[in-house]
C-alpha cells in the first residue's frame, strides 16, 4: 500500500504497509523505522472502524523489543485481526498506532493525528 511516510511520536517512522484479507481474516504488516529510542512500555495498535466510523476491532503487537531500538532500524510488525461473520457490507478502515502500554497514551504524528490510516477492507 503507497502511503507517505509518517512519524509518530517523533520516534518510530511508518514506511509503508500490506495489507490481505483471507476470508474474515485480515493481515497488516507495518514497515517501520526507529528514529529514536522510545522507553517501554510501548505497542504498535491495528484499528479497524467500521462503515459508519465506529470502532470494531483491535489487534496490539510488538515483537521486537524497544530496549534494542537503535536509529535507522527497520522492522516489520505482523498483525492478524479476524472479522465476525455478521459483519455488515461495507468499507472498513485500517489503520495503525503506536501507544504506551502504562497509560494508554498514544503517540501522534506532526499533524496531530494518534494514527495512520493504510486502508480499507471491503466487506460485501
Amino acid at each position: 500500500i503507497d502511503i507517505p511516510p509518517a512519524t509518530l511520536g517523533h520516534s518510530l517512522t511508518l514506511l509503508g504497509a500490506t495489507l490481505d484479507r483471507q476470508d474474515t481474516t485480515v493481515i497488516i504488516d507495518g514497515l517501520w523505522r526507529v528514529e529514536s529510542h522510545i522507553p517501554p512500555p510501548i505497542s504498535i495498535s491495528a484499528h479497524i472502524y467500521d462503515p459508519g466510523g465506529k470502532f470494531m476491532y483491535a489487534n496490539d503487537a510488538l515483537d521486537i523489543d524497544p530496549d534494542l531500538w537503535h536509529p535507522n532500524l527497520q522492522f516489520i510488525q505482523r498483525h492478524t485481526l479476524v472479522l465476525p461473520p455478521e459483519a455488515k457490507s461495507g468499507d472498513y478502515h485500517v489503520f495503525l498506532g503506536l501507544y504506551r502500554l502504562d497509560d494508554g497514551r498514544r503517540y501522534t504524528t506532526n499533524e496531530g493525528s494518534d494514527a495512520v490510516e493504510i486502508g480499507m477492507v471491503t466487506v460485501e
